[in-house]
């Protein structure tokens, strides 16, 4: 049990006793205990070293959807920039709301 567990423990148990603030709250404590010395601070399984990363293989982003190169701003700006916001938004973020024009009467 982590030092900081155990002295809120002992102080709750010392205000319980002298309070006299009831079995239920002791209970209370004892469960909140009981439950965070079982909790792990990282999933089981997670995985800290690069080493153990699979291959893997990232698109290329001057390369359009249909196969073609960008080779101008122009393009880049109108076609392939708005397809991966399109990619982003669809895998990762989701869409923005549009704003909401408030009503007064």
């Amino acid at each position: 049990m982590p030092l900081e567990i155990r002295f809120l423990f002992r102080f709750e148990l010392w205000r319980a006793a002298v309070y006299g603030l009831g079995m239920w709250r002791l209970i209370c404590i004892l469960f909140v205990v009981g439950i965070s010395t079982e909790m792990e601070a990282q999933p089981a399984g997670a995985n800290y070293d690069d080493a153990k990363v699979p291959a893997y293989l990232l698109q290329d982003p001057l390369v359009m959807a249909d196969g073609t190169l960008v080779k101008t701003v122009r393009q880049w700006d109108k076609e392939r920039r708005p397809e991966i916001l399109k990619l982003v938004e669809t895998h990762e973020y989701g869409r923005t709301p549009d704003p909401i024009k408030p009503k007064f009467e």
